[in-house]
């Protein structure tokens, strides 16, 4: 998942309109937009911070955000399958931090 892929999954999951968050995080809706399309470079750590405060992220979800905004493209040898699934189901991820966060095992059914 790419950082305006997390972003987006990040606001939509606490409910915020993209105005609203753009107004918690203190950036344009437009610039927000951009954003988790994927046309604008990520933001600076400050502003990474700043939501990680006001979305009120669990510590392994700041990580994610953290990690995807210093990230440089590249290739993972996830399948495209898979890839194609989490972009269609965003929250899987959340769910994952979640677990992970909480130390719970995670195995396939």
């Amino acid at each position: 998942m790419e950082y305006g892929e997390y972003l987006k999954a990040m606001r939509k999951d606490r409910g915020l309109s993209q105005k609203g968050a753009a107004e918690l995080i203190g950036i344009s809706a437009q610039y927000l937009s951009e954003l988790e399309r994927g046309g604008r470079k990520s933001l600076d750590d400050e502003k990474n911070e700043k939501i990680a405060e006001v979305f009120g992220l669990l510590e392994s979800q700041r990580e994610t955000l953290m990690r995807l905004s210093h990230e440089k493209e590249k290739k993972e040898d996830i399948p495209k399958e898979t890839l194609d699934f989490l972009k269609r189901n965003p929250d899987v991820i959340i769910e994952i931090d979640k677990a992970i966060k909480y130390g719970m095992k995670l195995k396939a059914v």
